[in-house]
């Protein structure tokens, strides 16, 4: 914001109106001053044409007589005239003749044939003219006159003109202060509409007094005003709807600028992060220095390549809470970008997941003992299969019948020698029948088999070990 002028408008106008004429009133002195000038060399140029006349003819005489003592008493009672200063008069071979009013033994300065005030020295003009007579030149006049007269006119003529332009000033002052105020003392009244207005007072409303150019922008000014005090209501409800939804939302939201600067954030990062919003924008590299050692880099690279629009809107890491504990976040963002399409850095979403990740970790952890006692009955089956195939081939070799028969009475296993014995046919399955219909599809004969039978029940409905028993065949 610049400084405020210490000039008012008024005071500018009137500063400027007296400046303006004080340098035209200069330029008006100083051309009178140089008209006078030029007047008063005329004159003194024609007042010295005079005088050369009258010198001539009283010197021309006496000066072709060679008549000196007159000479001498001539130039006394010329130099006894006002304005003369001094006279010397030379011969045709430069001697001098006669003088008045100058030390003969000093050299005669430079003289010239007519006046010009830019050669005045001394305060005086120095001049000289021929002496002649009948058109023959006899001599030379040199003469000085004085130039207080005409530095005393110009004096006064000076004084007169700057007392005239000082007049002329005083008066364009007062009569531009009236007009200034005239004309500015509505502006005052807006000036202090305008600061109140920059001060955030937006009810103002200034009563319209004149039809002209004021008059106009002072209605502008109230319809300016009524615009944006609309204008603000209208932003103020939208923005305390946008607070609304940013401020209570689940996730902690944050913008990050082009150069990855935190330039807001929403409360929700001190229930996730126990740390306030202030705390927050103090903070240097935020939210990099609250991640986890490990997940620095990370999140690091993370970061930049969200700032520089790559593949994939989403990443997760550990986050130091203020207490200390350890915390898993998921990070989502998306580009910001203003009115006209110009970017304007990111906004991120974060979430706690530590919850997600614990669960994951216990399940992860459950699978992994899973697969250890998955492992061990793998183990367990396949010994046991070793076992079963070492049983079954010892049971296959064994020269005795075999018959293994589960609790429902039905077969579970048979050896060969069990097939032999009995003459069952290797065809038929016996495994799943019942242990009663096994032996009817035996071929033997037996010599009681009630009694056979009667035993054979007896001994599978007591599941005791039974003594041995003879069977009698029939063939």
């Amino acid at each position: 914001m610049t400084g405020r002028s210490p000039f008012s408008l008024r005071a500018k106008l009137l500063i400027a109106s007296v400046v303006v004429e004080a340098v035209m009133l200069t330029l008006l002195v100083s051309n009178s001053l140089r008209v006078s000038q030029d007047s008063l060399q005329a004159l003194s140029v024609q007042s010295t044409k005079e005088r050369a006349v009258l010198f001539n003819a009283a010197l021309a005489v006496p000066m072709a007589t060679r008549d000196y003592a007159t000479l001498n008493e001539i130039l006394d009672e010329i130099g006894l005239e006002e304005g003369v200063v001094y006279l010397v008069l030379t011969d045709r071979g430069g001697g001098v003749v006669a003088s008045s009013g100058w030390d003969t033994h000093q050299p005669l300065p430079v003289s010239s044939e007519r006046i010009n005030f830019d050669q005045t020295k001394n305060g005086r003009f120095d001049l000289e003219m021929p002496i002649k007579l009948a058109g023959r030149t006899y001599g030379t006049l040199a003469y000085g006159l004085s130039s207080a007269y005409l530095q005393k006119a110009q004096s006064h003529l000076l004084r007169q003109s700057i007392l005239i332009a000082a007049l002329g000033i005083i008066l364009s002052f007062a009569l531009l202060a009236v007009l200034g105020y005239w004309l500015t003392r509505h502006l005052s009244m807006l000036t202090e509409a305008s600061e109140a207005v920059a001060q955030g007072d937006f009810s103002i409303t200034l009563p319209v007094r004149t039809k002209d150019e004021v008059g106009r922008l002072t209605q502008t000014f109230n319809l300016m005003s009524a615009a944006i005090r609309s204008r603000i209501q209208e932003l103020t409800e939208k923005e305390a709807q946008s607070h609304a939804v940013a401020d209570f939302t689940y996730g902690w939201e944050s913008w990050l600028n082009q150069d990855g600067r935190l330039i807001w954030l929403n409360p929700s990062v001190e229930r996730i992060a126990g740390y306030t919003p202030v705390e927050c924008m103090a903070m240097e590299n935020f939210p990099l220095n609250l991640a986890a050692e490990d997940d620095v880099e990370h999140v690091k690279i993370s970061i930049k390549a969200a700032l520089q629009g790559r593949v994939g809107n989403k990443f997760e890491f550990r986050l130091r809470r203020k207490d200390g504990q350890i915390i898993w976040l998921v990070a989502f963002w998306q580009p910001i970008y203003g009115p006209q399409r110009e970017y304007m850095g990111i906004r991120t979403s974060m979430l706690d997941i530590t919850e997600r990740k614990n669960a994951e970790q216990a399940l992860r952890d459950a699978l992994a003992e899973l697969k250890l006692a998955d492992d061990g009955r793998r183990l367990y089956l396949s010994n046991m299969e070793e076992e079963r195939a070492r049983l079954v081939a010892l049971l296959g070799a064994m020269n005795l019948g075999i018959l293994f028969v589960n609790a429902e009475n039905q077969v579970q296993y048979y050896n060969p020698t069990f097939l032999r014995t009995w003459m069952i046919s290797n065809e038929i399955e016996l495994v799943g029948k019942s242990a009663v219909d096994v032996l009817s599809h035996s071929t033997n004969v037996l010599s009681r088999p009630d009694h056979f039978s009667k035993y054979v029940l007896n001994a599978l409905a007591t599941h005791e070990v039974s003594d041995s028993f003879e069977i009698s065949m029939g063939d």
